[in-house]
Formats: C-alpha cells, sequence, structure tokens
C-alpha cells in the first residue's frame, strides 16, 4: 500500500511539474502574442484609425444639418408609403420599369397621401452630413441591433425615390425623372458615413439604385446639359474609395471590441485570442493596401490566403475573410457600374465622340476596376454599350447577363 502511495504522490508531483511548466510556457506566450497585439494597436492608435467600436462616436452635429433628423421625421410616411404601394411593387412588371394606368394611379395617390415626404428626403439629401443612430459605447451585438433599423431607414428612402423616378419616366418626364436619380445619389453620399461592411454594402445598393434610375432616364430621350453635368458632378464624387476603406477600418475597431468579450479571450486562451487579434488586423491592413489596386490584385491575394490559412489557427478572423472578400467584389463592381454611366453620361452629352479619350473624362473615370485597363465602349443599333470585364478578368464582348462582364447596355423594349 505504501509503494502505491509513493506512486501516486510521484504522479502527483510530476503533474504538479507539468502544470507548472505548462503555465509557464502560456504565460510567455500570453506576453509574446499582447505584445505583438499592442504594437499593431499602437500602429492603428499613430494612424489615427479607430481601435475598438467607441472611437467611431461622432460629435453632434446640429439638427438641421444633420440628415438623420428629415429621415427620422419621414420614417413614419416611408413605411406607409410603402404599405399602400406594395402590391404594385411586388409585380414583375415593376421591376421591369412597366407601368399601367391603375399602378401610376396607385402610386401617385401614395404621395398624394403624404405630400411630406418627397421634400423630407430633399432636405435630407441637402444635408451636409448625417450621423450614424446607435451608441458606438454599446457592446458590439446591442450596436448592430441599431444599426441594422438604421441602414434600412435609408434603403426606404431610395425605395420611395425609385418609385417617384418610375412614376415620372411613365409620364415622359425624363428631365425630373434623372434629376430625382441625382437627388438619390446625393442623398447616398450620407450612407458613407455608415460604419461596417454592412454599413458599406448598403451604400453599394443604394447606388446601384440611383445608377438603374440614371441609366433608364439617359436611354429614355435628351435631357439638357445642366442635367447631364449635375449628374457628372454626383457621378465623380460617388468615384471615392473613402468609405470603402472607412468600411475596412471600423470593421477592425468591431472586430477589436467583439474580442474583449469573447469567453476565449479569458487568460489561459489569451494568446491564442492574441494571435487571432493580431492577424485580423493583418489582413483588414491587407485589403486596405488593395483598396487602390484592381480587382485583379485582391483576386490574386484571395488565392494565396486561401492556399496559406492555417486549418486552425486564426479561426475566428478566418469567419471575417468571406464578408471581406465578397465585400471586395462589391466595391468594384459598384465602381464599374458608375464609371460605364458617367462615360454613358459623357457619350450623350458630347453626341457625336466614339472614343474615350475624347469624351473629356479623367483617365481614372474611364479605367476598368477590375483590370486596371479602359472600360470598353460599343456602338449598337439601340446605343451604346460601356462596360467592364467583370470578376473572370475576361472580356465576354458586354455579356451583362449575372455580371459576366458588368456595364450598361441598351433597354430592352
Amino acid at each position: 500500500m505504501s509503494r502505491l502511495k509513493r506512486l501516486l504522490k510521484k504522479l502527483a508531483l510530476a503533474l504538479g511539474a507539468l502544470l507548472i511548466v505548462l503555465l509557464l510556457v502560456n504565460a510567455i506566450l500570453v506576453w509574446i502574442t499582447g505584445n505583438r497585439l499592442e504594437q499593431r494597436l499602437a500602429a492603428l492608435r499613430a494612424a489615427g484609425h479607430p481601435v475598438l467600436l467607441a472611437d467611431l462616436q461622432r460629435p453632434a452635429l446640429d439638427p438641421e444639418k444633420n440628415a438623420a433628423t428629415f429621415l427620422d421625421r419621414a420614417r413614419e410616411d416611408m413605411a406607409a408609403f410603402a404599405k399602400e404601394t406594395y402590391a404594385v411593387q411586388a409585380k414583375p412588371e415593376y421591376g421591369q420599369h412597366r407601368l399601367d394606368d391603375a399602378d401610376r394611379k396607385t402610386i401617385q395617390a401614395a404621395f398624394d397621401a403624404y405630400p411630406k415626404l418627397l421634400p423630407l428626403l430633399e432636405k435630407a439629401a441637402d444635408c451636409p452630413d448625417c450621423t450614424p443612430a446607435g451608441d458606438f459605447t454599446q457592446a458590439p451585438h446591442a450596436y448592430l441591433a441599431t444599426q441594422l433599423p438604421d441602414v434600412q431607414r435609408m434603403r426606404s428612402a431610395m425605395n420611395v425615390l425609385d418609385a417617384k423616378s418610375r412614376l415620372l419616366l411613365a409620364e415622359g418626364k425624363t428631365e425630373e425623372a434623372l434629376t430625382t436619380a441625382i437627388t438619390m445619389l446625393r442623398l447616398a453620399r450620407h450612407v458613407e458615413h455608415e460604419p461596417l461592411l454592412i454599413g458599406y454594402l448598403v451604400l453599394v445598393a443604394c447606388r446601384a439604385s440611383a445608377a438603374d434610375t440614371a441609366h433608364r432616364a439617359l436611354r429614355a430621350g435628351p435631357v439638357s446639359a445642366k442635367a447631364h453635368d449635375a449628374l457628372d458632378a454626383e457621378l465623380a464624387a460617388a468615384d471615392d474609395s473613402r468609405a470603402y476603406q472607412f468600411s475596412l477600418r471600423s470593421e477592425c475597431a468591431f472586430g477589436m471590441s467583439a474580442f474583449r468579450g469573447f469567453p476565449a479571450n479569458s487568460w489561459f486562451f489569451r494568446a491564442y485570442s492574441n494571435d487571432d487579434q493580431a492577424n485580423e488586423i493583418d489582413l483588414i491592413d491587407q485589403f486596405v493596401a488593395l483598396v487602390d489596386k484592381p480587382y485583379a490584385e485582391a483576386a490574386a491575394f484571395e488565392k494565396t490566403w486561401r492556399q496559406q490559412r492555417s486549418p486552425w489557427r486564426h479561426r475566428m478572423s478566418q469567419l471575417l475573410t468571406s464578408a471581406l472578400f465578397a465585400t471586395r467584389y462589391a466595391h468594384d463592381r459598384g465602381t464599374a457600374q458608375l464609371r460605364c454611366l458617367r462615360v454613358l453620361n459623357a457619350l450623350q452629352r458630347k453626341a457625336g465622340e466614339q472614343a474615350l479619350a475624347d469624351l473629356g473624362l479623367p483617365t481614372s473615370a474611364t479605367t476598368d476596376p477590375f483590370n486596371g485597363q479602359p472600360l470598353h465602349i460599343k456602338k449598337l443599333a439601340g446605343g451604346w454599350l460601356v462596360y467592364s470585364v467583370g470578376k473572370d478578368l475576361t472580356d465576354d464582348g458586354g455579356k451583362l447577363e449575372n455580371y459576366t462582364d458588368v456595364g450598361l447596355g441598351p433597354l430592352e423594349k
């Protein structure tokens, strides 16, 4: 029996010694990874970038200069308008910009019922700035619960203006329809202040809706030189990567705050968590470095990353990568559509010109964001076709279905 006790005692001592060694090793790893993480956080602070979600809090604006004020005032009317026009908007014909007399009457009746709605949205578009809703000092999951209704409010505003533009086009009021599209682009500028990747994707969607409206107006008939110039000015202002870069930096800040609330951030798992956080910062830094590079370089990076990623390290930060790559594609696709629209606008503004170099646009405005080469233009029987090579980086001759190529072609009759 005494021999068994001695054996158990030795085993206990060995296990105790092993535990001490493991604790020491863990402490060393926590120190090493902690230093590495702190270096990256210090670099972000030194560059003026947000480190935590709370760093995104902005000073209060004068309510009468804050677009959010007027969007809030329009909220109930937007909801009521959507309810009253739902039956029309649910029709397949609505998506094809075909409205019959009954549809037009329904939409017009909704606008007549809420006469303050369009003026409020126009005032919001005129505002110099917009403060995103929500308290950035909240926990990340609590902030998300306030952000989603905030961005949905902007989608609702775009839906109202889109309905107005469709109504105007159906009535043959091309100039007014284009002016409405320009208002949509101006209003969409305020989404540039929305943080996180989801905020940027809403911006891309809002601009896509505005671009579709402007495209149809340009195809519908001649508009004034003033309208052409106004559209060009808005498209030039939208061709800027700062909002995309802000979405990346703010997503990083959100991630750092989220990590602090994970159970895995306890001391026993701190080294793994520190390593994961540092990897997320490095990953987003790489996306930021690629912001103004063609999509082809981002695609090459994605291929390399998928080949080199670890199956067991960085499990949390790896959850973000699909969203990062998808947002990058959405960014380039949206940029391509806006540039194609700007080229089409210039082609119609300068009738007779048939070369990109003769349109008076800066080179950046005629560059395909997917491969860095000039956009393609073709004169077809139904009008101009302007397109980018798209995600596959191959010129498919302007095949726009399913975004094989990305661009704008003559509309189907």
